[in-house]
């Protein structure tokens, strides 16, 4: 009677790995260019608000659409140091353009999205579509 079952860590790690990738739940999301934009999703019965960390970026350099239950969330980090006669010693800022597209789960109405841009916060607040929203059932 031999119960001995086999365990490697590695295949458990590389399963996850690739369902990390793959998976469409919830939020799949899509980065484009190199850079990546932290976020915060929250959901009431109503609406949803996402929180987006872009510090140093001016809402004139941001651009977000909804469309079809699709965020994205698109900006351009100018460098706020050009003068020529300093050379940099160390740069660990990054001035690039980005972009970050997320999945909503449910439908929104989009024409009503409202954001807001406050010490280095976007806050998008976007209203779920009458559809999506829970309905109480009478009995009768």
């Amino acid at each position: 009677m031999n119960n001995l079952i086999s365990f490697t860590p590695l295949s458990l790690f590389h399963s996850s790995l690739n369902n990390f990738f793959t998976d469409e739940s919830f939020l799949g999301s899509n980065y484009v260019e190199n850079d990546f934009l932290p976020i915060d999703v929250f959901k009431s019965v109503d609406e949803y608000v996402i929180k987006a960390s872009l510090p140093g970026c001016k809402k004139e350099d941001l651009d977000i659409l909804v469309h079809d239950g699709v965020l994205t969330i698109k900006a351009k980090l100018k460098e706020d140091f050009s003068n020529s006669k300093f050379q940099y010693l160390k740069r660990e800022r990054n001035y690039s353009s980005f972009s970050r597209s997320l999945k909503l789960p449910d439908a929104v109405e989009d024409d009503k999205t409202v954001a807001e841009l406050k010490d280095g916060v976007l806050s998008l607040t976007i209203p779920l579509a009458e559809k999506s929203k829970p309905k109480k059932i009478n009995i009768s």
